[in-house]
């Protein structure tokens, strides 16, 4: 099975036009668990980051990111784990306020358009980069953030060594900001050990 599976990572998807000549429709970048990552889906995934930090002038670059791939490659093992433990997609009424705040960054409709138009995206390709998005988000929070517990001792213990940052802050919202920025760190902790184990265990092949 194995030697198949790398068959197909280092054969390029083609179709033959009267069976002669050879067209370029897509290339195998990674194989998660028997589930394909082409590198169309890195590039719309990249297009997704770049409109998510409010980039405008963004151009998928000329070799595909390692550092990237295995972003994707991560977001891959997530929504699987998301579907094994049977987490709801989003409404379709967050996907739309997501697409929207997306929008608004943009001087005009059309130029939102066509920015997605010049990235390779469209409206239906956006929507699923957006579900996927919040889907492994979703899962984030109910099986990894909800179980983080920060102790009152510690957010003291935290507030008392750091209070020159807070010093211009009531002692209510200095501890409900440490507390937050004490659970966000504890969650990312937790999550990259999560995120190592479903590595080690997953199938992952990788061909750049």
């Amino acid at each position: 099975m194995a030697k198949t599976v790398w068959a197909f990572i280092f054969i390029l998807f083609i179709f033959y036009v009267n069976g002669a000549e050879a067209i370029l429709v897509d290339r195998i970048l990674a194989v998660v668990n028997r589930q394909l990552v082409t590198l169309s889906d890195l590039h719309r995934y990249e297009a997704f980051l770049a409109l998510s930090d409010g980039k405008k002038n963004w151009a998928p670059p000329l070799s595909p990111s390692k550092t990237v791939l295995q972003q994707l490659i991560d977001q891959r093992l997530l929504l699987q784990e998301a579907e094994k433990f049977e987490v709801n997609p989003p409404k379709a009424a967050d996907l739309a306020k997501l697409m929207d705040r997306l929008a608004a960054r943009f001087t005009t409709p059309d130029e939102f358009q066509g920015t997605l138009h010049r990235w390779g995206l469209n409206q239906e390709s956006l929507r699923q980069e957006l579900e996927d998005h919040l889907t492994a988000e979703r899962f984030v929070d109910q099986r990894i953030k909800f179980f983080v517990i920060i102790p009152p001792a510690e957010i003291q213990k935290y507030y008392e060594s750091h209070q020159e940052e807070y010093r211009e802050k009531r002692l209510e919202e200095a501890l409900a900001q440490v507390a937050k920025q004490l659970t966000e760190q504890k969650a990312e902790e937790k999550l990259e050990t999560y995120l190592k184990k479903l590595r080690e265990k997953a199938s992952i092949q990788i061909n750049l």
